[in-house]
């Protein structure tokens, strides 16, 4: 609780307490198991989100500005589909081709890729697939296919995250923290030809 409390005394939002706190709850879990202690002490510790975040929206020109620049990077269609359908990066991180349904275009999101899990998460359950989403997946199972036979020996990856159709360029499962470094690439590189005035904020 002392912990949690000097990181909002030092300036740190809801987003990083909540994850400290996810974090301690999952070595207090291990050494449970392990019978290092009897109970997880980090259980029942709440972080409250006191700080009313106003919502970014990108306007038309933005969004045209960041796609532009986006086209050909390595997660271009990630980004395409997430625009597309809405989908969290928990599920984009999750999906499977065979999660695709090709006759009626529909994606049916049956799980989630996450690490830590938000109150008030909800999971949908078919969300439709318009053209621009549709050609974005079909270009990321040919990039999959790619990055699997080139993926190193070293980075051997588990057998249940095998089919994961968006991934890093080792073929390991994608996180937030690495899409919004990707997003912010995009963003970077668009704002070197404007002005201080006209530059897109980052967003995550």
């Amino acid at each position: 609780k002392k912990l949690i409390k000097k990181l909002k005394q030092d300036g740190y939002g809801y987003e990083t307490q909540n994850k400290v706190k996810v974090v301690l709850i999952d070595i207090f879990n291990k050494a449970l198991t392990n019978e290092y202690i009897r109970k997880n002490p980090a259980k029942g510790i709440s972080v409250k989100r006191d700080e009313k975040k106003e919502v970014k929206v990108l306007s038309e020109e933005e969004q045209i500005l960041f796609f532009d620049c986006a086209k050909g990077t390595f997660y271009n269609n990630l980004f395409v589909v997430a625009v597309s359908t809405g989908m969290r990066i928990g599920e984009l991180a999750a999906l499977r081709w065979s999660d695709i349904d090709w006759e009626t275009n529909v994606i049916k999101v049956t799980r989630t890729l996450v690490y830590q899990k938000y109150e008030g998460d909800e999971q949908k359950s078919n969300i439709p697939i318009n053209h621009q989403c549709e050609m974005a997946l079909k270009r990321q199972y040919m990039q999959k296919n790619v990055i699997a036979q080139k993926a190193p020996k070293s980075k051997s990856v588990d057998k249940q995250y095998a089919d994961l159709l968006f991934t890093t360029k080792f073929d390991t499962p994608i996180n937030s923290q690495i899409i919004c470094e990707a997003i912010k690439k995009v963003v970077d590189e668009v704002n070197l030809t404007r002005d201080y005035v006209d530059e897109i904020e980052v967003f995550s």
